[in-house]
C-alpha cells in the first residue's frame, strides 16, 4: 500500500476538491498530505450533486459511467488515472495506466481488488473524475463539458 500521495496525486485531487468541494477542499488537501488513515474523513458524499442513492447523470450504472470516463479521457488525451479510495473504502491512492482503470474498479468478487466503494478517480485535473459512494451513487464528473455549454 502507498504511504503517501505523490505530487502529481496531489496536484490532481487538490484541483478536483477545489472545483466539487469548494467547502471541504482545503481540509480534506490537509488530510490528504497526511497518514493515510486520515483519507477515511475524506468522504465524497458531502458533496454529491443528487441524492446519494442516485447517480449522475441519472440512470448511468457504475460500469457504464466507467466506459463514458475513458472514452472522454483517451479523447483528451490521458493515459492515466489517479485512484484515491477514502471514507469507507479506506485509505489507498494509485496511478493506473488508462487501460487497467475499468478492471481496477468493477472487477467483482469477494475480497477483490476492484470495485472502489468510496473515492475519486481523478483524469484531467480539476476536470475530469469519478466519485463514488458507499450508498451505490456514482457521479461522472465533467466540468469542462459543463463549462462550455454555459
Amino acid at each position: 500500500m502507498q504511504t503517501s500521495a505523490t505530487d502529481a496525486q496531489l496536484a490532481h485531487f487538490i484541483a478536483l476538491f477545489r472545483r466539487v468541494a469548494p467547502a471541504y477542499a482545503e481540509r480534506w488537501a490537509a488530510l490528504l498530505q497526511g497518514k493515510p488513515a486520515k483519507w477515511r474523513k475524506i468522504q465524497p458524499w458531502r458533496v454529491w450533486p443528487c441524492d446519494v442513492y442516485e447517480s449522475h447523470p441519472p440512470r448511468m450504472d457504475w460500469p457504464v459511467m466507467v466506459d463514458r470516463a475513458i472514452a472522454l479521457a483517451r479523447a483528451r488525451g490521458v493515459g492515466e488515472a489517479h485512484v484515491l479510495a477514502c471514507g469507507h473504502s479506506g485509505e489507498s491512492i494509485e496511478t493506473l495506466v488508462l487501460s487497467w482503470l475499468k478492471e481496477r474498479l468493477c472487477s467483482r468478487g469477494r475480497g477483490s481488488e476492484g470495485t472502489l466503494l468510496e473515492g475519486f478517480v481523478s483524469l484531467v485535473p480539476g476536470q475530469l473524475a469519478l466519485a463514488t459512494n458507499h450508498e451505490g451513487g456514482c457521479w461522472l464528473i465533467d466540468l469542462e463539458r459543463m463549462t462550455t455549454k454555459n
